[in-house]
């Protein structure tokens, strides 16, 4: 089936925080009932209800998070002759074939941006070198994005595809977290864009849908540092020149 370039955008935030009930039953892409609510009201929802069934988002309190759910038997099975994966897909998902192969960069790009808007994230660190002065060593001014994932095949597609329009990433860092008595296995895997050079060709071809990334992004190119632990309200409030982001450290 041709893939349409909202539709790869969807696969794309699916691949990140998206699952489908192994009965077929729910189909689900879900994420922070704060940070993300604009983006899944303003965004997510509008690009489903295109391409599936008219969609509202909705709080699940019991899970804390909010997001998309449809339980209707045409949404789930086109998903699945799309490619999306059914059951626990968090070790083996990997980035859509005829997305990789696709001649289209817009394609990529569009399954790029919904993966990063729902797994990926932007920041910014602290320098921690003996010669930096004191202001690099308290403010957070080196931007950084990550893709902290548990499938080994998605990191590597996602590499894959990031390399196909033009954008270099640093190695990518295996990560082995503290086994719980409910998470047996906690491996992850990490790619990072250390390089400013990348990260401004990152926003300007990839760009953000979510004000999430946005809005750090976006102070990071005004003030030239990103105070950390903030609220997408804040950091609107500083883009807004209403709240003086030094005030935060």
């Amino acid at each position: 089936m041709e893939i349409s370039e909202d539709m790869a955008e969807i696969m794309g935030a699916f691949a990140g925080d998206g699952w489908i009930e192994s009965r077929e039953k729910g189909f689900y892409i879900l994420g922070d009932p704060l940070e993300d609510k604009e983006y899944y009201d303003t965004v997510l929802a509008p690009l489903f209800s295109k391409e599936f069934s008219t969609i509202t988002p909705k709080q699940f309190s019991s899970w804390r998070v909010y997001g998309l759910a449809s339980y209707k038997k045409k949404d789930i099975s086109l998903a699945l002759k799309y490619g999306f994966v059914k059951g626990s897909k968090a070790k083996t998902i990997s980035v859509p074939k005829e997305i990789l192969i696709s001649k289209s960069l817009q394609i990529k790009i569009a399954f790029l941006r919904g993966l990063f808007d729902t797994d990926g994230s932007f920041y910014c660190d602290k320098a921690r070198g003996k010669y930096a002065n004191t202001w690099r060593k308290t403010h957070h001014h080196q931007p950084r994005i990550d893709f902290q994932l548990a499938s080994k095949q998605l990191i590597y597609s996602t590499k894959q595809l990031l390399e196909q329009i033009g954008i270099d990433c640093a190695k990518i860092y295996f990560i082995k977290s503290k086994e719980t008595a409910t998470r047996k296995n906690n491996t992850q895997y990490k790619l990072s864009i250390h390089k400013k050079e990348y990260i401004k060709l990152f926003f300007k071809n990839v760009e953000s849908n979510n004000p999430r990334q946005k809005t750090k992004y976006e102070i990071w190119q005004k003030y030239g540092f990103v105070p950390p632990k903030t609220s997408v309200e804040q950091r609107k409030e500083i883009l807004a020149g209403t709240l003086d982001p030094n005030t935060l450290y």
